[in-house]
């Protein structure tokens, strides 16, 4: 793990800890089924005492570790993947709302993904005055008209150049987006 340019201890050593030293832990497994998938998320949640690290890691508000393991199955091919994530939180010993925080921090990463892959906004050179802000928000705002939109079956990428270049479909976007309020 790491954060910024400082290395955290390695996180395997809270699992060989938990098993031989007693730490308190909350445990919390889910099963989710869609996209031709089934993903099994079992979530641990361990307390972090602060002693455990040198002063330079213990950030205000650090509370536990959580280390999320993922078992996805895909249907059509029967492949089977497994990975094992790890993060810091404030939050108090709860798997169950430490699987949901790490759930809606991934979602928020979605969504910047999507508005760095379509409109390149990790490259934008806005930096005065509050346009930044203002064209994050036009950004998404378009996003949400592109995700709305049914009357095409195009990529987020596709639609953005189509409603660049015609003015019907653009209007039609637009229009969706007066009425969504």
């Amino acid at each position: 793990m790491k954060m910024g340019k400082k290395r955290l201890p390695q996180p395997t050593t809270l699992v060989t800890l938990s098993f031989y030293e007693g730490i308190d832990k909350s445990e919390y497994t889910e099963v989710d089924s869609g996209h031709g998938r089934i993903e099994t998320r079992h979530c641990t949640q361990f307390v972090l005492n602060p002693a455990w690290l040198s002063k330079e890691y213990r950030w205000s508000g650090l509370k536990s570790v959580i280390m999320m393991d993922s078992e996805v199955h895909e249907k059509s091919t029967g492949k089977e993947t497994t990975e094992t994530r790890w993060y810091i939180s404030s939050l108090g010993l709860d798997a169950a709302l430490g699987a949901r925080a790490v759930r809606s921090h991934w979602q928020v990463e979605s969504m910047h993904w999507m508005l760095d892959m379509t409109f390149r906004e990790d490259e934008s050179r806005i930096r005065t005055g509050n346009g930044a802000l203002a064209f994050n928000i036009m950004r998404k705002i378009a996003l949400a008209l592109f995700k709305k939109d049914t009357s095409k079956s195009a990529s987020t990428a596709r639609k953005k150049k189509t409603a660049g270049l015609d003015d019907e479909y653009r209007s039609t976007l637009l229009e969706s987006g007066v009425k969504m309020r």
